[in-house]
C-alpha cells in the first residue's frame, strides 16, 4: 500500500472520465466535474441550479421510474439513455444513487464506442453465420 498524502476527493473528480452530477430532487446541477462540463458543452455557471432537462434537447431518461426507486431507497441504472446536445446524439450508461443529504449522485458513462463496436461484431457474426449455411447443399429433387 502507498503511503504518503492521498488525493482529496475533488481531485479524484475531475479526473475521470465518465460524467459525474449531482443534482436535488427537480434535477436542478449543484455539481458537475469537468467530463459533465465538457459533455454538456456549459460552463460550470451556467450548469449550477438549472434543471437537466433544461440543458438537453431531448432526454430518454424515465425520469419518473429513476425517483421511483430512489424513493424506495434503490439505486437506478439505465444502459441505453439517448441526449442531445447541440444537435449532437449521446448514448449513455446512467447510474443513479441517493446520498444521505438528499442529493442525487448521476454517473455518465458513454456507450457509442460501445455499442458500435458491439453492433459491427453482431454484423460480422451475422455475416458468418450466412456464409456457412450458404455452403449447405440445398434440398434435391
Amino acid at each position: 500500500m502507498a503511503t504518503g498524502t492521498l488525493p482529496d476527493a475533488g481531485q479524484i473528480l475531475n479526473s475521470l472520465i465518465n460524467s459525474i452530477l449531482l443534482v436535488d430532487d427537480d434535477l436542478a446541477v449543484h455539481y458537475a466535474n469537468p467530463a459533465a462540463q465538457q459533455l454538456l458543452a456549459q460552463s460550470s455557471r451556467k450548469l449550477f441550479g438549472t434543471p437537466l432537462p433544461e440543458l438537453l434537447s431531448y432526454f430518454s431518461l424515465n425520469i419518473g421510474l429513476m425517483q421511483e426507486s430512489l424513493a424506495a431507497g434503490q439505486g437506478f441504472t439505465d444502459n441505453e439513455v439517448t441526449l442531445v446536445i447541440d444537435g449532437r446524439s449521446h448514448i449513455l450508461s446512467l447510474t443513479a444513487q441517493r446520498l444521505p443529504e438528499g442529493y442525487i449522485l448521476l454517473e455518465m458513462a458513454p456507450m457509442d464506442n460501445q455499442r458500435r463496436l458491439s453492433q459491427e461484431q453482431l454484423q460480422h457474426a451475422q455475416a458468418d453465420c450466412r456464409s456457412r449455411l450458404s455452403a449447405w447443399p440445398g434440398p434435391r429433387d
